[in-house]
């Protein structure tokens, strides 16, 4: 798990259910104050952790780990091992599903990524200044996503993305997830279900309850 932050509750509750945490910071720190104004207090808070995909590239160099990772936001829930799937699958620099419309890779949604770090280490340095330029306007585009959007496709012409199924990446409106390997609660949250944000109700139809449900048992059985 990336963590921006110390040792608490929190984290002792992971690390008692075998979570490895990965204590990181954005190099973006700095710079999101300049937000300050612009931003809810709450969105500030969270900003750190939205940009932590972004030091994966060089946190894999300090960890060791393979040149290929798979990166998921927080609200996500694996319903089955995916690796034998993810290593015949082609990654030039990430593969990824659409965000809305399971077909539409134009559009595509950073909820889950399939990483090559080795590749993406070569672009960095680009990618990071790129990023800090244009912070301004990334509140609008879905923050870093909008940002991975740009630089490695619109902007260029030509999608620098592989694909993901979607299966990888589910959103419960998409309906029957029967065979869903990773569901992302894109929109309402499981804890939500009850009552939904009123702003995101629009997403809380298809699967989209009886994945809640079993979101809160595998909460519920970890203790």
């Amino acid at each position: 798990m990336l963590y921006d932050g110390h040792e608490n509750a929190f984290t002792k509750w992971m690390r008692d259910r075998d979570v490895d945490i990965i204590f990181a910071e954005t190099y973006l720190k700095n710079d999101l104050l300049r937000l300050n104004g612009l931003m809810t207090a709450a969105h500030l808070t969270l900003l750190p952790g939205v940009f932590l995909r972004m030091e994966l590239p060089f946190l894999g160099l300090r960890l060791k780990t393979d040149d290929k990772v798979l990166y998921a936001d927080c609200d996500v829930m694996f319903r089955r091992d995916v690796t034998m799937h993810l290593h015949c699958l082609a990654c030039t620099y990430f593969a990824v599903t659409g965000e809305f419309d399971p077909d539409d890779y134009h559009n595509m949604n950073t909820g889950v990524m399939l990483m090559n770090l080795s590749r993406l280490r070569e672009v960095d340095a680009e990618f990071r200044a790129y990023v800090r330029a244009h912070l301004d306007e990334l509140p609008r585009e879905a923050w870093d996503q909008g940002a991975y959007r740009r630089f490695f496709g619109w902007e260029r012409g030509a999608l620098l993305w592989d694909r993901l199924r979607p299966t990888m990446n589910w959103k419960p409106y998409w309906g029957d997830a029967a065979n869903a390997s990773i569901v992302h609660f894109h929109g309402p949250k499981p804890y939500e279900y009850e009552r939904p944000n009123p702003e995101l109700l629009h997403l809380a139809h298809g699967d989209y309850q009886k994945l809640a449900g079993e979101w809160m048992q595998v909460l519920e059985d970890a203790g």
